[in-house]
């Protein structure tokens, strides 16, 4: 069961990456999109692994109340209750970067203004 779960979540990472990797060039207020997003994602997600846990959890109480292959139900349980933890460390860990790299991007716009002069327009880059 463990393997399902490790298969499917290798999938989506696989996703990830590859639809990743496509991006290139893209405008700042795109990236600024695309990090407002991805943070949404990662919170959503971590609500998700807390449901995973919990019914995990409530297969392997169920399991105490079952005739029919209870030991079978018991290790569903604790399969998704510990893919689930896994999922929730690996979502707030990766929740935590990106929040962390948007900080960053969002101070960077502060930095960087558009200013007209006597000879034109020009950006001003404040270090």
């Amino acid at each position: 069961m463990n393997a399902i779960w490790n298969g499917i979540t290798l999938g989506f990472a696989a996703v990830g990456y590859l639809s990743a990797k496509k991006e290139s060039g893209i405008s700042y207020e795109q990236s600024l999109k695309n990090q407002a997003t991805i943070e949404k994602i990662f919170l959503f997600n971590t609500g998700l692994d807390v449901a995973y846990i919990a019914a995990g959890f409530y297969l392997k109480e169920r399991s105490k109340n079952t005739v029919k292959k209870p030991e079978r139900l018991k290790g569903f349980g604790e399969s998704v209750a510990l893919q689930g933890g896994a999922l929730l460390l690996f979502d707030a860990i990766m929740y935590s970067i990106h929040n962390s790299h948007g900080k960053q991007l969002y101070n960077m716009a502060d930095k960087v203004q558009l200013a007209t002069t006597a000879n034109g327009i020009g950006i001003v880059v404040k270090l």
